[in-house]
């Protein structure tokens, strides 16, 4: 949540991360979960629960998501936002008030 901070709504970065985030959503998640509200937050506090590398989630339809394809992608995201902050960060000086 903090991330989006970052971004202006509407913006591409904005709707970039929205969409990011839902691919992660619908790894997990089928239709009538999302619709019941769960979201990347429950992925996530599930992932932290479970100190076991090699748990995984297993959808209604049969497919089994590992955790480590769910960090892996959480981690493309934070490197993709990490970038972003960058760029912006480069253009922006810091010094002391007067």
């Amino acid at each position: 949540m903090a991330a989006f901070q970052f971004f202006d709504p509407g913006s591409d970065e904005y709707l970039a991360l929205q969409n990011y985030i839902q691919q992660v959503e619908y790894m997990v998640l089928d239709e009538d979960q999302i619709n019941a509200g769960f979201s990347l937050y429950d992925i996530e506090m599930a992932l932290e629960s479970n100190p076991d590398f090699y748990s995984f989630f297993e959808r209604a339809d049969g497919l089994t998501v590992t955790k480590f394809d769910i960090e892996r992608k959480l981690n493309e995201i934070k490197q993709w936002i990490y970038s972003i902050v960058r760029q912006k960060a480069v253009g922006r000086k810091f010094q002391r008030p007067m």
